[in-house]
């Protein structure tokens, strides 16, 4: 059965964005492989979109001017409006149709049942935490205070939002022995901590939970769920909070973080009003995986993306350079332009099925508003 990866490289990319485009893809760089430019098949701009036909683990694409991007699964849906399955039949050698999003198959085996600590663990973790937020923000703090500032991208409101604190010593704090280095608390929507993790300055492994934490089943920013109906995933836990300072208005993001790994169905229910996951794990071979449970749990609502500027994950775009706000609203765009041209649609339809006048003029005028609910969203995408 083909894999999302295998499926991807077996799309020649940059040749199929050579036959799309009028001038001829230029070389930039040898980055990740290869760096082509070209105008962009969408919206024209001349010489800013990349292609990256070698990038590792999949062929990617990114236009600096209307923000698409995406593996050569998304560009050649896009471009010729298939499904994955239509795609995995035509270039999967007829193996891939059996294939849902992306992924394998089958669903992964996860736990139907997880709790967080008991009461007594709670106490302690909370007390604990308070001690780590008060250290942070004292000169014990600085270096790790600048380490979130230049290195994560974390401005003082996003620290304090999320209540990250910081360890000065490996020590034993109310009753809960704690790592030196960062710490990051995990809430539920009821206000229980369930898990706090730490990240070490050095050592391995680079993250590691306060003792007594839910180390599997723990879904970090489910406490900020606001209803919208589209939700960015990562897979570090930095990467999220940094998404979430960029797009928290727009947006909710959530993560598992790398360790974690699988979606609990505790939390499918908190979920059940998300229309769109935006699967934005890292662009490796640990990141595909990850996307693929994400993709096998949410089914149809969710789509594989990548970070920008075909970066590893989203804090190295931004350090990169990139605006994470612009590209997250771009591709939010994109799902609100794909349904109004759904309702164009039905809405045609019964404008040829109608036969009476009132209700043919009532469906003119909706047609009319939700066209230039359309146009606009084409001229910002542009823009």
């Amino acid at each position: 059965m083909v894999t999302n990866v295998t499926l991807n490289r077996e799309i020649d990319l940059l040749g199929r964005v050579g036959r799309d485009v009028t001038a001829e893809l230029k070389r930039m760089s040898s980055t990740n492989g290869g760096e082509y430019a070209s105008p962009c098949p969408w919206c024209g701009g001349r010489d800013r979109f990349r292609v990256w036909p070698n990038a590792d683990p999949v062929p990617r694409f990114w236009c600096r001017q209307c923000e698409r991007n995406g593996d050569a699964i998304t560009y050649v849906m896009e471009r010729d409006g298939l499904t994955y399955r239509e795609i995995a039949d035509k270039y999967g050698s007829g193996n891939g149709g059996h294939s849902n999003n992306h992924t394998h198959a089958h669903k992964p085996t996860r736990a139907q049942t997880v709790s967080p600590p008991g009461a007594d663990w709670q106490n302690n973790a909370l007390l604990l935490l308070a001690d780590c937020e008060t250290a942070l923000w004292s000169e014990q703090g600085a270096r790790a205070l600048a380490y979130l500032h230049d290195e994560r991208g974390l401005t003082d409101e996003t620290i304090r939002a999320w209540r990250l604190g910081y360890c000065p010593a490996d020590s034993k704090l109310h009753n809960l022995y704690c790592d030196r280095g960062i710490v990051i608390p995990w809430f539920d929507g009821t206000g229980r901590l369930w898990k706090v993790n730490v990240r070490r300055p050095i050592g391995e492994p680079k993250y590691r939970a306060v003792k007594g934490s839910v180390s599997r089943g723990a879904l970090l920013g489910v406490d900020r769920l606001a209803g919208r109906s589209g939700c960015f995933v990562t897979e570090g836990e930095f990467d999220a909070i940094l998404l979430w300072q960029e797009i928290g208005d727009q947006a909710d993001v959530l993560t598992l973080g790398s360790e974690s790994g699988l979606l609990f169905d505790r939390w499918l229910p908190a979920l059940l009003g998300v229309k769109r996951f935006f699967i934005a794990t890292d662009a490796d071979e640990a990141g595909e995986k990850a996307a693929a449970h994400w993709l096998d749990m949410v089914g149809e609502r969710g789509r594989r993306i990548y970070p920008p500027m075909c970066e590893k994950d989203v804090t190295d775009s931004h350090k990169a350079g990139a605006d994470l706000r612009r590209w997250a609203l771009a591709i939010l765009g994109d799902q609100d332009k794909t349904a109004l041209e759904k309702q164009l649609d039905d809405l045609l339809d019964s404008i040829r099925a109608c036969e009476d006048a009132t209700e043919l003029t009532a469906l003119h005028a909706e047609f009319e508003a939700l066209q230039t609910r359309h146009d606009q969203l084409c001229r910002q995408r542009t823009a």
